[in-house]
């Protein structure tokens, strides 16, 4: 019994501490590191599933609260076996639970990294986060770029102008490489 109390204070705790982490990056452009965040996100469904197997007395609130651990991958297999556009916007709420921008280029305290916007999201839209202390990243805005064969990057970036100069070598299939310099201005 103690230790059910002490999961369930984890859990809200989490959950009260991803919420916080929500609005200040709504507001501010603030946010903990991707990493973390989806470190804490996988720790508030273990500590979920875990709850559900201690308080699995049926039509209990609680309980019912911590199905949705259990009964959320289950739905987004069903999702996946009915396939179509039903199938995807159900997979898509699931992950986006779960889901962290992925990472593209570092470039020292800089990073490029696409967020995630479910299975039929839009191509090529990128973010361009600044890192603090392994910690805390910010927003320092977005971009599109219309070129997803990309082979080789290195970019640069001038915070004051609010510009991203990205250098990348073109995937070709013939033995000539080409070198493109882009200026990118961010949103």
């Amino acid at each position: 019994m103690k230790y059910k109390h002490i999961l369930l204070k984890l859990h809200l705790g989490l959950i009260l501490f991803l919420l916080f982490n929500f609005f200040v990056r709504l507001l501010t452009d603030i946010s903990i590191s991707s990493y973390l965040l989806f470190i804490l996100k996988i720790a508030i469904y273990v500590t979920g599933l875990m709850l559900l197997f201690l308080t699995i007395k049926p039509f209990e609130k609680k309980a019912i609260y911590f199905s949705i651990y259990l009964l959320s991958p289950l739905g987004v297999l069903l999702a996946w076996l009915v396939d179509g556009i039903f199938g995807a916007i159900i997979g898509s709420l699931f992950f986006w639970t779960i889901s962290v921008d992925d990472f593209i280029a570092k470039n020292g305290y800089y990073k490029i990294s696409h967020p995630f916007g479910g299975f039929m999201a839009p191509c090529c839209r990128y973010n361009l986060k600044k890192d603090y202390f392994y910690l805390v990243e910010k927003k320092l805005g977005d971009f599109s770029f219309d070129e997803p064969n990309l082979s080789s990057f290195t970019f640069t970036v001038d915070e004051k102008k609010r510009t991203l100069n990205l250098n990348y070598q073109l995937d070709n299939t013939n033995e000539s490489n080409q070198f493109m310099d882009t200026t990118l201005f961010l949103n």
